[in-house]
């Protein structure tokens, strides 16, 4: 995973949850390991978006577990 992504993704996910950055890693599960709701993490993958003018498919928003697979789409939605 790119570390530019990770680094801005972190950043996000930190303003929306209260985390700290530095406690936040690709392996960790939005609802168990960051007590992130369905509602919430539909906030982040917007804010997501809007940060970084991506668009992610529904489908693939659907299948986001953890801050990898948030990653990875990023990617694969063309950001860098």
């Amino acid at each position: 995973m790119d570390k530019v992504i990770l680094d801005k993704l972190y950043k996000i996910i930190s303003q929306h949850t209260g985390a700290e950055i530095s406690d936040i890693s690709p392996e960790q599960d939005f609802m168990d390991d960051l007590n992130v709701a369905d509602l919430e993490l539909a906030e982040i993958i917007a804010a997501v978006e809007d940060e970084l003018e991506i668009e992610i498919d529904q489908d693939d928003a659907k299948s986001i577990r953890t801050v990898a697979d948030l990653a990875i789409i990023i990617e694969e939605a063309g950001y860098l």
